[in-house]
């Protein structure tokens, strides 16, 4: 703790300073942990348990956010060039009636576009 603050000081003040090599360390061999290791530990209740509700925790947060996009989605309208719907449906609306008012009954309608 008292190196970490010389350090900090050091660093505010602009000086550089090196390892510190009054602290003495030593190099422990750690076993590799194994899938035996993992069910030993996890197999007794007090830590399976935490491990259980952790996961079950991230789970249901991850469904949420799904479930959630989804219901956004489909509260949303689609728009007119992404909608499959309007791409393929080609008929008009029953509303939409042909209109002749212009007409007359013996003329060509294909002459009097533009006149």
């Amino acid at each position: 703790m008292k190196q970490a603050l010389r350090d900090v000081d050091d660093t505010f003040k602009g000086i550089q300073s090196g390892p510190d090599n009054s602290v003495v360390t030593t190099k422990v061999d750690v076993p590799k942990a194994s899938w035996a290791d993992f069910r030993r530990h996890f197999g007794q209740w007090k830590n399976g348990k935490v491990l259980l509700g952790t996961s079950w925790s991230w789970f249901a947060l991850d469904v949420r956010a799904v479930f959630s996009l989804y219901m956004i989605w489909s509260l949303t309208p689609p728009l007119p060039s992404r909608s499959l719907s309007t791409v393929l449906d080609l008929t008009p609306p029953s509303s939409c009636k042909p209109s002749v008012s212009g007409l007359r009954q013996n003329q060509d309608p294909s002459r009097s576009i533009g006149t």
